[in-house]
């Protein structure tokens, strides 16, 4: 802040400043000093600071405009003679006051203070005030009183506190802030003011709304579930933007008693609230909430804790049902640390080269002969062991491994199939079938490098069959479609895997350019004892000849279900009945892979 320190009749003193006590009137002043007194009031108005000068009783003596705009006043002259305490509010005078008496005489520096100066109205101002000494020209102390404005400054440094903590896209605290009120509601609960829950909540299939609408209008689904939650939850708990899809509730509850009830209602009041789609004009989207809730003190004592559990029982949640919500237990927190495990081990498994590919043969249901092979995926680990797919699996797809991983089965599977094709001795095309999952063909150049690695093993694309679950078709997902559309046009084949335990629908029949239908185990393992199954086995595979499909059915395990899905039509047949997933060189050695005559030869 600029410092007036030296107002003289001539020039300014390095020692303070000297002014006039009482102004003699004019016609006594010599021409020189009239001179400099109008030089000083040209000076003092050209000062962008409120600026007055008082005597050390705290009397105005001299003041310029801007000093009189602070302290409300219509001029200047109406300062002349006033104390501070005329115009301003008792708080703003007194501090004044107080500085004044703090000045000693022998004192240089300033004193420096931002203040809201508040007048007798109410009227408040941001400045920053310095109060410093002087003399006049009898050598007389006085005191110098300077106002800045800061009120940009304040709105400048407001900003920037709210840029840290208040989230953009929202208006909702962000993860700082969140942590901030998190520590604040713990500290209350272990005064035994009430007690805390932490719920964390995740909008379902953001991602694939945010890809296929684009992140403009991501951002207004994410600000429109911001407006929702608040309304929802109490002015007394905190709604945060934790990142990505992810918001916290931090719910406090001044009854420790009720507050298991509490959370659990405050959960099924999140998810109801997102049953209602949100409308962006001609635009309407359908998302669900899937709630996370962990609670003081029992999941955790600290803010890392109770989010990290909120966030497991969350995921517990989204892997089952969505749409709901979950509270944390210790159970939960085993599998979390037995998942860390495995996915830690798995990022080396390719490197130390711990994944193997089986293949189970798929054998025409007419000549018993192996027409197809499909190929598993096993892993074994030095320490953890044999880790089933059904665990690992589901955990590659989440962390994104998979697209590796799967790239390294075709591979894999395109250089058996080359081998095992050989083994033949007939001809006879062997078709390879690979499971792929969302994950991959998410990936926008998947149909390429699918192509890319045919042909560099020099399988043709017609001997490549890629299973597809329901949960994939049932993504409304362009890049999926457009990955579908290509592998088709490319000549590899697309089998519907597991039809009938997921989203089933006819639809899907027709509106993928599918080749093959799998029939789940669950319709096919009691079709020997039970009417009703064999019944629905045999509605699905005169369905699927009536539009043209192959249908495999899976999971035969004796002669009298393969006879049964014969008889009806079934054109494949898979299961223990035939073989079990196997080394690629005992494949060859499964009845039916060779024909009898190459045997005979042989």
């Amino acid at each position: 802040m600029g410092l007036v320190y030296g107002l003289t009749r001539r020039a300014a003193s390095s020692a303070g400043a000297t002014v006039a006590a009482e102004a003699p009137e004019p016609e006594s002043l010599p021409a020189p000093a009239v001179a400099d007194q109008e030089a000083l009031a040209r000076l003092l108005e050209a000062i962008p600071e409120g600026l007055c000068i008082c005597d050390l009783n705290g009397s105005i003596r001299l003041a310029n405009s801007a000093c009189a705009h602070w302290f409300g006043a219509a001029d200047k002259q109406d300062l002349i003679g006033q104390m501070p305490s005329h115009f301003l509010a008792a708080e703003s005078s007194s501090l004044i006051a107080l500085q004044f008496a703090g000045l000693r005489p022998e004192q240089q520096r300033a004193a420096l203070f931002e203040h809201d100066l508040t007048l007798h109205d109410g009227r408040s101002f941001p400045v920053e005030v310095c109060v410093s000494r002087c003399s006049d020209e009898q050598g007389k102390d006085a005191v110098l009183l300077q106002f800045r404005d800061i009120a940009l400054r304040r709105r400048y440094e407001e900003r920037w506190v709210e840029q840290l903590m208040v989230d953009d896209v929202t208006e909702l605290p962000n993860r700082r802030m969140l942590m901030d009120r998190l520590h604040q509601a713990l500290a209350m609960g272990r005064r035994g003011a009430g007690a805390c829950a932490v719920m964390m909540i995740d909008l379902d299939h953001f991602k694939r709304i945010n890809e296929t609408g684009g992140h403009n209008l991501g951002d207004a689904l994410l600000a429109a579930a911001a407006q929702r939650l608040r309304v929802t939850v109490r002015e007394a708990d905190t709604v945060a933007r934790f990142g990505g899809d992810e918001f916290v509730v931090v719910l406090s509850e001044p009854d420790p008693h009720a507050a298991p009830l509490r959370v659990e209602y405050a959960a099924q009041r999140v998810v109801a609230a997102f049953q209602e789609p949100f409308e962006f004009g001609d635009i309407q989207i359908v998302t669900t909430a899937s709630v996370g809730i962990s609670v003081w003190p029992t999941d955790g004592d600290d803010p890392d804790t109770l989010i990290r559990n909120a966030d497991t029982a969350m995921y517990e949640i989204k892997q089952s049902t969505r749409n709901g919500f979950c509270l944390f237990n210790r159970e939960m927190n085993l599998r979390v640390r037995n998942s860390l495990r495995i996915d830690a081990s798995l990022r080396l498994a390719l490197e130390r080269n711990e994944l193997r590919v089986v293949f189970q043969p798929i054998v025409d249901a007419n000549s018993r002969r192996v027409m197809k092979a499909e190929a598993l995926l096993r892993w074994h680990n030095p320490e953890l062991g044999h880790i089933p797919p059904d665990r690992f699996i589901p955990l590659a797809e989440e962390t994104g491994q998979i697209v590796a991983i799967g790239a390294w089965v075709l591979e894999e599977s395109c250089r058996q199939l080359l081998i095992l094709q050989a083994q033949r001795g007939d001809g006879l095309p062997l078709m390879m079938s690979v499971n792929v999952s969302a994950r991959q063909l998410s990936e926008p150049d998947f149909a390429a490098s699918v192509a890319q690695t045919a042909e560099r093993f020099g399988v043709p694309p017609h001997q490549l069959e890629l299973e597809l679950t329901e949960r994939i078709l049932v993504d409304d997902n362009p890049v999926v479609h457009d990955n579908i559309r290509a592998l088709d046009a490319l000549g590899v084949s697309l089998s519907l895997d597991d039809f009938g335990t997921g989203y089933s629908s006819l639809s899907y029949l027709t509106r993928f350019p599918l080749d093959t239908v799998k029939l789940d185990r669950s319709f096919v393992q009691d079709i020997d004892s039970n009417p009703q199954s064999l019944q629905l086995a045999t509605a699905v595979i005169a369905m699927c000849s009536s539009l043209g499909l192959a249908l495999v059915a899976e999971g035969v395990e004796n002669g009298a279900q393969a006879e049964l899905l014969h008889s009806r039509g079934c054109g494949y047949l898979q299961g223990y009945h035939f073989g079990r997933p196997v080394a690629p060189e005992e494949l060859a050695r499964v009845p039916g892979f060779v024909s009898e005559s190459a045997l005979n030869v042989a």
